[in-house]
């Protein structure tokens, strides 16, 4: 006799997909069919909670908020539709490389750095054999050593933010003897504008269709699931319906 049971599977209603788990169809829905599941309650429910409505077995409703709907517009503020497309990037010539001299500048700063992540010793190690192949066959190195490599690196323009820094220390007096080394040290903290890093994310075309937009709550046979930073209540809380 055979022990194979059927595995229950999950099918979602807009479309063929199927899933071994519950939470797998709400991750689904969520990026895939969001706004179309959740629009005909948008209208009429904009609380927290179920205001006594009654849910069937298996159902999902998606709670939107009333104001913060994550609308597109365009860059202009002006609304548009959902499906509506995006202007076109700016073009660029196909052998621009820059910052790096070249595709093979590029593909040598990829591999050291993030394919092997090699060591500095062993990057400036391999630069030197290369130079002295260079030296007897003709050419010249691609970078100087590894700090070349990483200076590159930095001055890529592609979402660049720049870091910036502020020095903290102590600020009390220090006891009489032998004061903890913390309370004697200079520390210095190094950061990025996150304002402008949230703008890169979003300007980010590798983020489109993955992010929410508008805060919103997720409820599953009556019960409340939580999936990322917006279906949680501390961003729903920052965007309260006045």
């Amino acid at each position: 006799m055979s022990d194979r049971r059927e595995v229950q599977r999950y099918a979602c209603s807009e479309c063929e997909n199927t899933f071994l788990s519950r939470g797998g169809l709400t991750k689904h829905l969520l990026q895939k069919h969001f706004a179309r599941f959740s629009q005909p309650i948008q209208t009429r429910i904009h609380h927290p909670h179920l205001n006594g409505l009654e849910l069937l077995p298996s159902q999902i409703i998606a709670l939107t908020h009333c104001k913060f709907t994550g609308q597109p517009c365009d860059g202009n503020g002006r609304f548009v539709a959902a499906d509506h497309p995006a202007p076109p990037p700016t073009p660029k010539p196909v052998n621009d490389w820059f910052p790096f001299a070249s595709w093979a500048h590029f593909r040598f700063a990829e591999f050291t750095y993030k394919k092997t992540e090699m060591s500095k010793a062993n990057t400036n190690e391999l630069i030197q054999i290369w130079e002295d192949l260079a030296g007897q066959y003709g050419g010249e190195r691609p970078f100087r050593n590894t700090q070349d490599i990483l200076n590159t690196i930095d001055a890529i323009d592609l979402g660049h933010i720049p870091w910036e820094t502020f020095s903290l220390e102590y600020p009390n007096d220090l006891p009489d003897s032998n004061p903890p080394s913390w309370m004697t040290k200079e520390y210095h903290v190094w950061f990025r504008d996150p304002r402008k890093v949230i703008h890169a994310i979003l300007a980010n075309r590798d983020f489109d269709g993955e992010i929410d937009y508008s805060p919103h709550q997720i409820f599953v046979d009556g019960k409340r699931k939580y999936s990322n930073l917006m279906s949680g209540d501390w961003a729903w809380r920052q965007a309260v319906c006045g």
